[in-house]
């Protein structure tokens, strides 16, 4: 099929330079949904916007590691009033962003305030009742012992 007299692009790539620089452009405007938020009722966010910012900041690692996680905590938080943390497809993204910290950014959960910040993501899945929080819990434990 073509859009306007040409063949769409299957399957587009994009550099990592030029996501890397897209995420950068982008990220006041990701810190002003934060600062929104915040203000929202003591800090609201729905559970669509959630998952996709988290979405974003699953992919933000690889640039920016330390505000991608204290982002998606932050985030979690918000959302967890809406009950998004019961959602099957919360959980499927934040172990695959768990997995994706610890392969890639393990040095930086040494740090207190990052440890801190993944203890506190995962509880909050503990605490609805998703096992495989608890099984990063349990991982981050015979990790960083």
């Amino acid at each position: 099929m073509q859009v306007g007299g040409r063949v769409p692009q299957q399957g587009l790539k994009i550099s990592r330079e030029d996501q890397e620089r897209f995420y950068f452009f982008s990220k006041p405007l990701l810190k002003k949904i934060l600062n929104i938020s915040r203000k929202l009722g003591g800090g609201h966010m729905q559970g669509h916007s959630a998952h996709y910012f988290i979405e974003i900041m699953s992919e933000a690692l690889r640039f920016d590691a330390q505000f991608a996680l204290a982002s998606t905590t932050e985030v979690t938080k918000m959302a967890a009033g809406t009950n998004y943390t019961f959602d099957h497809s919360a959980i499927g993204e934040v172990v695959k962003f768990t997995e994706r910290l610890l392969a890639d950014h393990k040095a930086m959960l040494l740090e207190p305030d990052a440890f801190a910040e993944i203890m506190s993501l995962l509880n909050i899945y503990v605490k609805s009742g998703w096992p495989e929080a608890l099984d990063l819990l349990w991982k981050l434990d015979d990790i960083f012992r």
